[in-house]
């Protein structure tokens, strides 16, 4: 499923998240590039960074990077990953090199949902920030509104078309099955 997320520009919006911060600080997490020389500064020069927290799910990952990869230049992709599987890292460099535009981060500790998405953020570095999931993709639109609201002086922009996510078999509470 491709969505056209929301995002906001965190310098407005109180700032990187401080949960993420401390954890960093704590060294509970491992931030780090796809890029050939780990020592080499990541360009601060994305208008928007997409955050993806995983866990466990590198298949599903893949296709949200590919999807992400495809908005063009001016982007960058934060990899949180909090699994227990190894390979992760590997798979991404095998399907899509060393690509500057990704930004792998590991955590040893299993970290809740909110705290994911919370360090995911902490670690992104563009101008506007959004978060997807690891089995979503996102609309090729996503860069040019990000484009129009830096041009605009926006800080924020949410799409008012409501989404629905359905699964095989999904039985809502209230409307029944989804087939």
């Amino acid at each position: 499923c491709r969505v056209a997320p929301c995002f906001w520009r965190p310098s407005r919006w109180g700032g990187r998240s401080t949960l993420a911060s401390a954890a960093t600080q704590r060294g509970k997490l491992v931030a780090g590039s796809l890029s050939m020389n780990p020592e080499e500064p990541v360009s601060s020069s994305a208008i928007l960074s997409i955050c993806i927290p995983t866990r466990n799910r590198v298949d599903t990952l893949l296709s949200a990077l590919a999807t992400a990869l495809e908005l063009g230049d001016d982007i960058e992709v934060v990899v949180l990953d909090t699994g227990d599987e190894e390979g992760a890292q590997d798979r991404i460099l095998c399907e899509f090199g060393s690509d500057p535009r990704i930004r792998y981060s590991y955590s040893p500790e299993p970290l809740s949902f909110a705290q994911a998405f919370d360090a995911a953020v902490a670690l992104a570095q563009g101008e506007y920030v959004t978060i997807i999931g690891d089995d979503d993709g996102i609309l090729p639109s996503a860069l040019v509104h990000a484009r129009w609201a830096l041009a605009n002086g926006i800080d924020a922009v949410t799409p008012t078309l409501p989404v629905s996510y359905n699964w095989p078999n999904f039985r809502h509470r209230y409307y029944g099955a989804s087939d």
